[in-house]
C-alpha cells in the first residue's frame, strides 16, 4: 500500500508539472485584443465580372445603414456601427483592411425562374469598397475563393455578407460602444 500511495504521489507531481493549475482571473489568452466579425444585409445584389481577370463586383443595392459586429471569445463584444463610419475606416486605413484583404461569405437567395429559387453562400475576398450615394448602391471588388458562383452576372435577393477579422481595438478603446463620437 506503501508503494501504491508514493506511485501515485509521483504521478501527481509530475502531472501538475507537466499541466500545472492556472486560476481563470490568471489565464493566457489566445489573443491580445479583440478581432471583430461583421454583418451587413442588403435587399438585393448584383455580381458582375470585372474588367480585371478573376476579379468581380458586387453591387449592394440598398444596403442597411448599419452593420451589426460582434467579437468571439473571451470578450464578446457587439454593437452596431454605421455603414459610412466602416466604409471611412476601410478607405482611410483606420482599419487593417487595407493591408489584408478580409475574407467573406456571401449568403443569399439565387432567383432561378418564377417559381424557382436556391440558397447560396460564396466564399469571396473583399478587394476594395465604394459607397454611391445618389444611387444607394455599394459595391466591393471581390475575388471568388471557390469556383462556385463565377457565373455571372449573377442577381441576388436577401443578401447577407459575413465579413471575417477586422482590428477595430483602436476605435473601441475609446469607449463602450459608441462612446468614441457614436463611431460605434
Amino acid at each position: 500500500m506503501k508503494h501504491f500511495a508514493f506511485y501515485v504521489l509521483i504521478f501527481l507531481c509530475g502531472f501538475f508539472l507537466i499541466f500545472p493549475v492556472v486560476p481563470a482571473s490568471q489565464a493566457v489568452v489566445d489573443k491580445a485584443r479583440p478581432e471583430f466579425l461583421f454583418v451587413h444585409n442588403a435587399k438585393d445584389a448584383v455580381i458582375e465580372k470585372s474588367g480585371d481577370s478573376g476579379y468581380y463586383t458586387m453591387t449592394l443595392q440598398h444596403p442597411d445603414k448599419y452593420l451589426t459586429y460582434f467579437s468571439d471569445r473571451p470578450y464578446r463584444i457587439a454593437g452596431l456601427m454605421r455603414l459610412s463610419k466602416f466604409i471611412a475606416d476601410w478607405v482611410n486605413n483606420v482599419s487593417d483592411y487595407n493591408a489584408v484583404n478580409p475574407n467573406a461569405v456571401i449568403s443569399a437567395v439565387l432567383k432561378k425562374g418564377v417559381m424557382q429559387q436556391e440558397n447560396v453562400n460564396y466564399p469571396v475576398q473583399l478587394m476594395g469598397v465604394s459607397f454611391y450615394k445618389d444611387t444607394e448602391t455599394l459595391s466591393f471588388k471581390i475575388k471568388f475563393l471557390t469556383s462556385v458562383g463565377k457565373t455571372t452576372p449573377t442577381k441576388l435577393e436577401h443578401v447577407t455578407v459575413f465579413i471575417d477579422d477586422l482590428d477595430l481595438y483602436g476605435i473601441y478603446q475609446a469607449g463602450p460602444l459608441g462612446a468614441c463620437g457614436n463611431c460605434l
